[in-house]
């Protein structure tokens, strides 16, 4: 059985039950704020990916165990130091960081096995639970996208807008998915900053070579994500928009406006309310107004915005709301 396929907890045997979410532990450092495992993790994993001797990180991880003992009430975070340590030391050896960030803990706590008993220093953290600080210390990022957040089916996807064009431009964003996605998801992840899209199934059938393949900078060209401009040319969108913009203006309605067959009469939504939209989805996402050759031979004249039912198509398809029939 493969290392990778998230239908159950069997499917890692040698996982222990501790890997399996993320658990914040405080006050690791004297006379400093409160710090993280994770902070005081990517510390190391700073320290290893740098290039130091192992003697200078091991003096690093005695100077930490110091300070720990030194605080009231530490042993937990002594005992945790001395359970990672293994780990720091043989990250020396092939010095890639990679950060896992997956409300998934059966995908999250998989990846982890996978990338760490190849020597990968690698961090899991749920979604709500990532250290913005860190980000930077990473060789990637790799992002469970389906995390449902209200009726956004990837609701993963701001987050990796959240870590800023200066994280993502230096830190590969690895986004994986179970199943299809639509091009509107993938322009999404595209405006968002990710950089790579693999499949949960080519990931599961791969899964030992995942690590030599993010060591060596060697993931499959057809997996690297299409910049926004080449999909808004594909999906025939004005170049200069952004979804992200239309999508939050979506969320502040009654869900049902973007259900299954939902028509004016059956949704809670005021007429000026629909225009506001078809305006945002024009002006800021760049869905343009039908073209008028539809409209040549008509005594009406064509509208100046998106048509309403193309605007709750695109919102739909960028939620992954046709897959799931909303109604």
């Amino acid at each position: 059985m493969s290392d990778l396929e998230a239908s159950d907890r069997d499917c890692f045997p040698h996982i222990d039950a501790g890997d399996i979410g993320y658990r914040p532990s405080r006050r690791a450092l004297s006379g400093q704020e409160l710090l993280t495992e994770a902070q005081v993790f990517a510390y190391l994993v700073d320290l290893v990916r740098s290039g130091l001797p192992v003697s200078m990180v091991r003096e690093a991880v005695e100077t930490l165990r110091m300070e720990f003992n030194g605080g009231t009430g530490k042993p937990a975070m002594v005992a945790w130091l001395e359970g990672i340590e293994p780990m720091i030391f043989r990250g020396a050896a092939t010095q890639t960081g990679v950060l896992v960030v997956s409300d998934n803990p059966i995908v999250g706590a998989g990846l982890k096995h996978v990338l760490s008993k190849s020597d990968v220093l690698c961090w899991s953290s749920g979604v709500d639970d990532v250290d913005r600080s860190t980000v930077g210390v990473w060789d990637y990022v790799l992002v469970w996208i389906q995390s449902a957040r209200e009726i956004d089916a990837f609701g993963a996807i701001p987050l990796i807008r959240e870590l800023g064009v200066d994280a993502t431009s230096q830190v590969p964003v690895v986004a994986i998915h179970e199943g299809t996605i639509s091009p509107f998801v993938r322009l999404r992840l595209a405006e968002a900053g990710a950089r790579y899209v693999l499949p949960l199934a080519w990931l599961s059938a791969n899964s030992g070579e995942l690590s030599s393949l993010l060591i060596t900078a060697g993931l499959p060209e057809e997996y690297h994500l299409e910049t926004p401009f080449a999909l808004r040319q594909k999906l025939g969108l004005k170049l200069d928009g952004d979804l992200a913009v239309l999508l939050e203006a979506a969320c502040r309605v009654p869900a049902n406006a973007w259900a299954v067959g939902a028509d004016l009469d059956r949704i809670a939504l005021s007429r000026s309310e629909i225009g506001r939209l078809r305006r945002i989805a024009l002006e800021c996402a760049g869905i343009p107004a039908p073209e008028f050759v539809r409209y040549a031979s008509s005594i009406r004249r064509p509208p100046t915005t998106p048509e309403w039912p193309r605007v709750r198509e695109v919102v739909r398809e960028a939620w992954g709301l046709s897959s799931m029939n909303l109604h």
